[in-house]
């Protein structure tokens, strides 16, 4: 319970401290930012917070959220990326309520397709 009030406390307070740098739009209107000084080289992969924003909102329980911000790590070698840790808030750019918290990481890693928008992220990222 701790770690968890912990990482809420820590994390509701990402979007103020962040400097978010718009990298894509998609064709559906979402945007996805990357904050430029959260990436980080930790050995072979790189760490790093991303917020996207979705205009038209992701149920959740019956509640919507307009943006994520999440936490990453990547693998530029093999093209592929963990989530470590994501909040859903009910606003936009990461501000208003938070409607989800997961903290759990996923357990496998996703292959990044290089020709979508998950690829210009890497390419941004592992510069």
């Amino acid at each position: 319970m701790k770690k968890l009030l912990l990482f809420l406390l820590f994390s509701s307070t990402l979007s103020f401290g962040q400097s978010w740098d718009l990298k894509v739009q998609s064709t559906v209107g979402n945007e996805y930012y990357l904050d430029m000084t959260s990436i980080k080289q930790k050995g072979s992969l790189i760490s790093y917070s991303q917020l996207t924003n979705y205009p038209d909102g992701i149920d959740y329980n019956g509640t919507l959220f307009h943006s994520t911000v999440v936490s990453r790590l990547t693998d530029c070698v093999e093209n592929k990326f963990k989530t470590l840790g994501m909040i859903g808030y009910s606003d936009f750019d990461g501000k208003g309520k938070i409607v989800v918290v997961n903290t759990k990481p996923t357990k496998d890693w996703i292959i990044i397709n290089m020709n979508k928008i998950t690829g210009d992220i890497q390419r941004e990222v592992c510069k």
